[in-house]
């Protein structure tokens, strides 16, 4: 069975905070877009309420966002698990601590079901930004800052946009159940241990220790790095 280490440094979906320490724009420089940024109870991702993003473009507008802070560390990169309706791409927004914003734009499936996003920042940038090093990167852009193209940690902002579509009558909707911001080797933040079973019981021998959890026939330990 494949056992992987990552360094965490924690969860940008913070659900100790008032919408999860997210923000919502309506993307002023276009117009006429609404929307909103809400915790949706009905909608869950392992067992805990999604972070819901709404845009409403029936009156002009061509995106609406949410965004939030980044931690203070050098990253990696991202992985994103996210829902949506209505829509079949969303871009990513990071900005770096050039104050320069790299944009993503990525393929979404759109159908209401979860789908696992990734954004291997340190890949992409030392492949000179080849496509290839983003699974279903559509677009890169970048502006501000140093605006070269170049990638600066620790980053500031991240942002999530849901855009307008062909048919401006029905609403965008993206929902976020969790981001795990990946840091550089060596970077401080959260060891997390992910290890595949037949079952979700621990093999002879094997014994936890703190927060774990159990499902699916894969086991989940957490501890400070």
């Amino acid at each position: 069975n494949a056992v992987r280490f990552h360094h965490y440094e924690r969860d940008l979906v913070d659900r100790s905070q008032e919408k999860c320490g997210w923000s919502f724009a309506n993307g002023p420089e276009f117009p006429g877009a609404k929307g909103g940024l809400e915790m949706d109870e009905s909608v869950k991702w392992n067992e805990m309420p999604a972070l819901k993003v709404t845009g409403d473009f029936s009156g002009g507008g061509k995106y609406v966002q949410a965004s939030c802070q980044l931690p203070k560390a050098d990253i990696d990169g991202v992985v994103i698990q996210v829902m949506a309706r209505n829509m079949k791409g969303t871009k990513v927004r990071l900005t770096d601590a050039s104050g320069q914003t790299h944009q993503f734009g990525l393929n979404l499936k759109g159908d209401g079901t979860w789908e696992e996003l990734h954004l291997p920042l340190t890949d992409f940038f030392e492949r000179k930004g080849r496509s290839d090093a983003v699974p279903g990167l559509t677009q890169y852009e970048k502006w501000g800052g140093a605006n070269d193209g170049k990638w600066r940690g620790p980053g500031k902002m991240m942002a999530m946009t849901v855009p307008a579509g062909k048919n401006t009558n029905e609403p965008g909707m993206l929902w976020i159940g969790d981001v795990a911001v990946k840091t550089k080797e060596g970077g401080a933040g959260m060891m997390v241990f992910h290890e595949s079973f037949d079952s979700a019981k621990l093999p002879a021998g094997w014994k936890t220790e703190g927060a774990v959890s159990m499902a699916g026939g894969t086991s989940k330990k957490d501890k400070k790095a």
